[in-house]
């Protein structure tokens, strides 16, 4: 392209102001990009936190239900313990600690104990013959016993 000024004609350049232009432009579109990308990287690191600050929130939620349930099961068993407790049958004799089942139990004791007492150091008719059909009903030993008992 040629530029005439005052009648002298020379070539004329707008390269130089184009470069500037286009290295100006340039910068600016990069910095634009660089920027977009900034905000984009602050957007997703802002997006991750929350997702982790929800997913602590959801944790700590669930582990308050699992106590809360675990509270409630523990009163539901006491209360229903308490309940037992106050149905329990008033009567001494099905308490085995109490007074008169202990005095039942000593006094069943003291007869178990006669029983198995000795005439003359043998043991009486009675308990023989029961041991000898326990054994014979267990069958353990030789065959039912063909030898007499001594008494």
């Amino acid at each position: 392209m040629a530029l005439t000024v005052n009648g002298v004609t020379a070539p004329y350049s707008v390269s130089d102001v184009t470069q500037t232009a286009n290295t100006t432009a340039t910068q600016t579109l990069a910095q634009q990009a660089v920027e977009q990308t900034r905000q984009r990287n602050e957007d997703l690191e802002l997006a991750r936190q929350r997702r982790l600050e929800q997913e602590r929130l959801e944790e700590e939620r669930l582990e308050e239900e699992e106590a809360q349930e675990a509270l409630e099961l523990e009163r539901r068993e006491n209360a229903e313990r308490l309940y037992e407790a106050s149905q329990a049958p008033e009567n001494p004799l099905e308490d085995p600690f109490s007074t008169e089942s202990l005095a039942r139990q000593s006094l069943q004791q003291q007869q178990a104990d006669s029983n198995l007492e000795t005439t003359n150091g043998l043991v009486t008719t009675r308990i023989a013959a029961e041991a000898v059909t326990t054994y014979e009903e267990t069958e353990v030993g030789p065959e039912p016993l063909s030898r007499g008992l001594v008494i």
